[in-house]
């Protein structure tokens, strides 16, 4: 673990050192002093008297940006080194505009957050209209899909019924010479029934006439007869 620096350790520091940077030998005060590690605490110095040593703010800010080498990002490496120099210049103000900009920075991340997060859901949102009317062009597709086979059917159906009334037209050009042939042969058996009836009911007239003058000359002669009797029974009475 390691020591804290106290202010005994830290006055102890300058006045081994005549109260002069033990780098380039400036005259220090409590404004430009500064307590450097001679091996940085980042790799394992410790706050030992040993690992101290007395120097001005400049030269420690030059030590410091040498630390900075491990930065991998150069923006990073020139931020950092110019807030250390700024902070040795003027601490308060660094402080408070260091303050400053850390709430603007983080206003400014909410901010931004908020505006990607409504962009993401604008563009949610976008994307489910867009996902609708793909759907909906799709049923579209479907139902189209769906008239135009039904369109090849009854095409099919029309061209079918076509080729039957086709057919039937050469059946009915086949058939009517025979259904003509067959109508005068009705026709003259009509006639010969019709010549046949007449003469049937000629010789029905001619027959009910001779049967009608036949049954009257009986009935004369069955008078005659009768009368014949009647007389002579009274003639012998």
């Amino acid at each position: 673990m390691r020591n804290r620096i106290t202010r005994a350790l830290r006055k102890q520091v300058f006045d081994e050192a005549n109260w002069k940077c033990e780098y380039c030998g400036t005259k220090l005060d409590e404004s430009n002093s500064a307590i450097d590690h001679k091996h940085p605490r980042s790799k394992g110095g410790s706050d030992s008297r040993e690992n101290l040593a007395a120097a001005c703010r400049m030269c420690n800010a030059k030590k410091s940006d040498k630390l900075f080498d491990e930065f991998s990002a150069p923006i990073a490496k020139k931020a950092a080194m110019a807030w250390v120099h700024a902070y040795i210049k003027s601490p308060k103000l660094t402080s408070i505009l260091s303050v400053i900009l850390t709430v603007v920075g983080m206003i400014f991340a909410v901010y931004s957050n908020q505006k990607i997060e409504f962009q993401r859901e604008e563009s949610i949102a976008k994307n489910l209209n867009f996902k609708t009317q793909i759907e909906q062009l799709d049923k579209t597709e479907d139902s189209l899909k769906q008239l135009l086979t039904f369109i090849e059917i009854q095409k099919n159906q029309v061209a079918e019924n076509q080729r039957s009334l086709e057919i039937l037209v050469e059946e009915q050009t086949k058939l009517e010479p025979l259904v003509n042939a067959d109508k005068k042969v009705v026709e003259a058996l009509l006639s010969v029934q019709q010549l046949k009836a007449k003469e049937l009911a000629t010789n029905e007239k001619v027959f009910g006439f001779i049967s009608g003058v036949i049954a009257s000359i009986l009935a004369s002669i069955v008078i005659i007869i009768v009368q014949y009797f009647f007389r002579v029974r009274r003639e012998s009475l």
